[in-house]
């Protein structure tokens, strides 16, 4: 087995990096004909900033402006991406999607390249990152056109890190290209700085010269700082350091957000090493007490884990590397900054490596300790578990298909969301499905009735129909939910012009006229309602 390894470790890079690749299109290459949809709408093909190239207001204002709102994302990198492709190709979503394959092996290929020369062994690099490659919990990550802002960010982060070890003379400027490269692909990759730290670390085993060699990311230092006082400041578009619209108990207060955290370590661990269940909307128990249970064991069990790490680092530093790699990975998501998503299996994208490293090391360790038949054994327990990966990452792209079949694939899983019914009402609609889009409709009100969308767009489904008495009162309800709603006057006042039900018309514009006397932005609207 020795002999087998000593073969592995003088493979040419050539054919290990077409090796890597070629697993992620045999991992993801069914996703090339899925379609867009979801956060696709607001990102890509209805984003008139992306459809128009719009380099000045991608790079002045958030992602999501183009369709018409706002979000606290700014990823100029990623809309120019999406902007090239959809000059090519629209809103078909194949590109999109070969675009999220490439990026995700040129991700793995550079986790490889970095894990080779920390560990100078090619087994431990090339396990771990044909794990990475393969694993189905990445296919949020990759799968998902809008999703690709992971792979994006994480192949740059790790880009920079491998320019910040070497030693030619030019790795500052290249270094500081590529970080800012990833800030603007990603805000989470201004944890960059702290990763070459503990790599430092782990080069040194010594406090003080990992601080002494950190003068050498000085400039990655300063870029981080600059980019956070510009979203503080100018690039503020809504609340960069809340994300939560409403005041929420988890919203105002960190340490319930942290305790949050803790407890659902133990299911982000269980999604790597059984992801069976994959879902993108989970229902997370938000901890709103200081005295939780589960969270206080697994912090003290973390304590735990960390302190037999700090023990054995001189012998074994791989460990706390990748105990250290973890958290500071996923850090951006543990609620010191609240984010409006508790829990998502693409947070995981950079941090699973903290538990394939280690498992890598033991397994290649293992191997050089036992017996050949021994070896041949659990190798091939290896490649048997590694088979299962890829068809399982290969049966969750089909659920990304299309819009119906993700979305009914997903409520199987989580049937309590409103968001979920919501989305598969209007995908049915979208596809002239509409008996079928107000029975998900009126699933979605059942659940949380508080969004005049969801009864404006029951309502168009009902006028689909042609079921105008129902379609009236939703139009109504929605309205009664929100007065400002302005679609449903629209609307309404439509329905009521093919009826010609005038004297009912004349009414809803006599009201919008009412409304108007205390929110004047909305004259010009009226205007436009008796033009109908």
């Amino acid at each position: 087995m020795q002999k087998i390894l000593n073969r592995i470790e003088k493979i040419h890079i050539l054919y290990i990096v077409i090796f890597l690749f070629s697993l992620s299109f045999i991992s993801y290459g069914n996703t090339l004909g899925n379609s867009l949809f979801f956060d696709d709408e607001d990102f890509i093909y209805k984003n008139i900033y992306v459809q128009k190239f719009s380099i000045v207001d991608i790079f002045t204002h958030n992602l999501i402006a183009g369709a018409g709102k706002i979000s606290n994302y700014y990823r100029p990198v990623l809309s120019i991406i999406y902007s090239i492709i959809y000059s090519i190709s629209m809103d078909n979503g194949m590109l999109y999607h070969l675009a999220g394959i490439i990026l995700h092996a040129g991700t793995g290929t550079a986790l490889f390249l970095l894990l080779k020369k920390m560990f100078s062994s090619t087994g431990i690099a090339l396990i771990s990152s044909v794990i990475f490659i393969i694993h189905p919990i990445n296919t949020e990550a990759v799968a998902y056109a809008s999703g690709i802002n992971d792979p994006l960010s994480s192949l740059f982060m790790i880009s920079t890190i491998i320019i910040s070890l070497g030693n030619n003379k030019y790795k500052k400027i290249i270094s500081a290209f590529l970080f800012t490269i990833a800030l603007l692909s990603r805000e989470t990759a201004i944890i960059t700085p702290a990763l070459i730290f503990i790599i430092f670390l782990f080069e040194t085993k010594s406090i003080k010269e990992t601080f002494i060699k950190t003068k050498s990311i000085i400039p990655l230092i300063i870029i981080a700082l600059l980019y956070f006082l510009l979203r503080l400041t100018i690039l503020n578009f809504q609340n960069t350091l809340n994300f939560f619209p409403v005041a929420t108990a988890y919203s105002t207060n960190i340490i319930f957000r942290v305790l949050t955290f803790f407890s659902i370590i133990p299911e982000y661990i269980a999604l790597i090493f059984f992801p069976k269940t994959l879902n993108i909307e989970r229902e997370v128990p938000v901890v709103i007490s200081y005295f939780s249970k589960i969270s206080f064991f697994i912090i003290i069990m973390l304590i735990g884990i960390f302190d037999l790490c700090l023990k054995y680092f001189n012998k074994y530093p791989v460990f706390l590397f990748s105990f250290l790699w973890f958290f500071i990975t996923i850090s951006p998501t543990m609620g010191i900054i609240p984010i409006n998503g508790i829990m998502y299996e693409h947070f995981l994208y950079l941090s699973s490596i903290g538990i394939f490293l280690p498992f890598s090391f033991c397994f290649i360790t293992v191997l050089k300790k036992i017996s050949n038949k021994s070896a041949i054994l659990i190798t091939f327990l290896l490649l048997i578990f590694l088979i299962g990966l890829i068809i399982r990452t290969i049966n969750r792209n089909n659920d990304w298909n299309n819009p119906i079949t993700f979305y009914t694939q997903t409520i199987k899983i989580n049937s309590n969301s409103a968001r979920l019914h919501n989305n598969l009402a209007m995908a049915f609609a979208e596809n002239k499905q509409n008996k079928e889009a107000i029975k998900e409709y009126k699933e979605a009100i059942r659940i949380n009735d508080i969004y005049a969308e969801t009864h404006f767009n029951l309502a168009n489904s009902y006028v689909g129909i042609n079921d105008l008495k129902n379609a009236e009162a939703e139009y109504k309800k929605a309205l009664e939910i929100n007065p400002l709603f302005l679609r449903g006057y629209t609307n309404l006042v439509s329905l009521y012009k093919y009826q010609k039900r005038n004297k009912d018309k004349e009414e809803i514009i006599k009201y919008v006229n009412k409304i108007a006397e205390k929110n004047k932005e909305i004259l010009p609207f009226i205007k436009y309602l008796k033009g109908l």
